[in-house]
């Protein structure tokens, strides 16, 4: 499988996994977990796909990371206290518009 098809197939599977957070229905910790991997792995080369995941940040707070990356982290990201200048530029200024409005950094 070419990168070009492993970015399509991870980009499917977090589409989907929004879709059905969106819809309400339930996920297991697993399909989560694939999710962020994914997430990583694409790292930033769909930024529209990253703003999604910014715009559910409360849809997955419950997360606890096992890795830095900032996907990881949507509870400190809404606590404010994940470093801003560790999110990509493309999700920065609206998260922190929206969680580190009183943060000066």
């Amino acid at each position: 499988m070419t990168r070009e098809e492993e970015i399509d197939e991870a980009v499917l599977f977090i589409r989907n996994l929004f879709a059905a957070v969106d819809k309400g229905s339930s996920i297991d910790s697993s399909e989560v977990d694939t999710m962020m991997e994914r997430l990583v792995f694409i790292d930033g080369q769909l930024p529209e796909l990253d703003l999604e995941y910014a715009s559910r940040l409360s849809q997955f707070e419950k997360i606890v990371g096992h890795r830095w990356e900032w996907q990881y982290h949507p509870r400190m990201i809404m606590q404010g206290t994940f470093p801003l200048d560790e999110l990509p530029d493309h999700v920065r200024d609206i998260l922190k518009q929206k969680y580190y409005q009183d943060s000066c950094c």
